[in-house]
């Protein structure tokens, strides 16, 4: 009776986790596109178009800046208690702030040169949306497994920002209102959290130096996460560059609703890294092999949601002139049960297992196939091909992992069955 029930126990310590963590973590993430349809009724096309061009080059520059953190993250920080801990909190603030000094530099020229037209608004939203994506604490707080935390420092100063700067625009306020409140109440947070953590410690918890130098071990990682912001937000941008402002808007529309559910998919399978690696080695292979499950269904029910439902909501949502077609709809849902499935292999199996250059090599396969690609079939075949490239990527980042996956899977196996047989 009792070994019926523990797998169960754990089927729902595995839900909980997820539940309790990647819900408010969701929240968080997702409250800035709950501004989306404000944006879309109270601005031009070619402004709409300026900005939702400069939130894809913003989640590119923020994917630098955050570097492996969203990947290696909670698993450093599941492992780590007391100084170390805090230590790691102030090298990965240290290093990341650095970063943004390129990163930003970097998105808000690119933003300037594909939107020329509402070059401000671009270059804005570009820069804020990055450091908001770059310097989120978010990880840290998965790691802890302490959702107060991600209350505090993340859902409600986003939900905050979000819901002022709605209203603000509804009564005619300028469009650069909410990238302006957005950036300010990312760096004021993390400054204080970071002031909160080092009570007691003082500067010399800081070091310039010591960051630079994880950093650097970290590079195998952030490279990976770089390369798949590339290809991930490089459908719009090459919308953009190759067609007009209303073609622009009305792929961006999947592209509004493909990007929360990979956020939802994102955070999900963090708190479940989390999860998984809390006994040290993570290689408990109960909660893996359950993980594992847990984040298939999430890609078979996202992915027919957009599928389904991707062309209607996009109508409700962002009003009948920026819905978006069935071809693409499709393209997406399909893009994102790859993604659920390279998440799967990716970060539960081969991250904690230590094996970042299959997933680099993965992350090269998928930008190196899929940005050609995406140029190449959207000038043959408009928005809809480059949503099919854009998928045809994904697909490729997940067929490269799946050996590696489970050759790390059959070590693990032979590993468990040599300890029970010495035991």
């Amino acid at each position: 009776m009792g070994s019926m029930q523990r797998p169960r126990s754990e089927v729902w310590n595995a839900i909980r986790r997820m539940a309790s963590l990647s819900s408010i973590s969701v929240i968080a993430m997702l409250s800035p596109f709950m501004l989306l349809p404000v944006v879309a009724r109270t601005s031009s096309i070619d402004e709409w178009s300026a900005f939702v061009v400069g939130q894809s080059i913003g989640s590119m520059g923020g994917s630098a800046i955050l570097y492996s953190w969203g990947f290696s993250g909670p698993t450093l920080a599941a492992r780590m208690r007391g100084v170390r801990l805090v230590e790691l909190y102030n090298d990965s603030l240290v290093g990341r702030l650095v970063i943004s000094v390129v990163s930003c530099s970097c998105a808000g020229l690119a933003a300037a040169l594909l939107v020329p037209q509402d070059a401000g608004i671009a270059i804005l939203v570009a820069v804020a949306i990055a450091v908001n994506a770059g310097l989120t604490p978010s990880w840290y707080f998965i790691g802890m497994n302490r959702p107060r935390g991600l209350v505090a420092y993340e859902t409600l100063p986003t939900i905050a920002v979000t819901a002022v700067s709605a209203s603000l625009l509804v009564l005619g306020a300028p469009l650069w209102v909410y990238p302006l409140l957005l950036m300010s109440v990312r760096l004021v947070s993390v400054s204080w959290l970071a002031v909160l953590l080092n009570r007691g410690h003082g500067f010399g918890a800081f070091s310039v130096s010591r960051a630079m130098r994880l950093h650097r071990t970290e590079k195998g990682l952030a490279a990976s996460q770089i390369l798949a912001s590339a290809y991930a937000s490089g459908p719009v941008t090459i919308v953009a560059a190759i067609t007009s402002p209303a073609v622009v808007a009305r792929f961006s529309s999947a592209d509004k609703m493909y990007r929360p559910a990979t956020m939802v998919l994102g955070a999900s399978v963090n708190a479940l890294q989390s999860w998984v690696s809390e006994h040290g080695n993570g290689k408990d292979r109960r909660r893996l092999h359950l993980a594992l499950m847990l984040t298939g269904l999430l890609g078979i029910i996202g992915g027919l949601g957009i599928a389904v439902l991707g062309v209607p909501a996009s109508r409700l949502i962002f009003g009948p002139d920026l819905a978006t077609t069935p071809g693409v709809a499709i393209a997406f849902a399909v893009a994102f049960v790859a993604v659920a499935a390279n998440s799967a292999s990716g970060r539960l199996i081969l991250i904690p297992a230590g094996d970042s250059r299959a997933v680099l090599l993965s992350t090269c396969a998928g930008a190196i196939v899929g940005l050609p690609l995406m140029i190449a079939c959207g000038v043959t075949f408009g928005a809809t091909g480059v949503a099919w490239a854009f998928a045809a990527s994904e697909i490729v980042v997940a067929a490269v992992q799946l050996l590696p996956a489970q050759r790390t899977l059959n070590r693990m196996d032979v590993s468990a069955i040599s300890s029970s047989t010495a035991s």
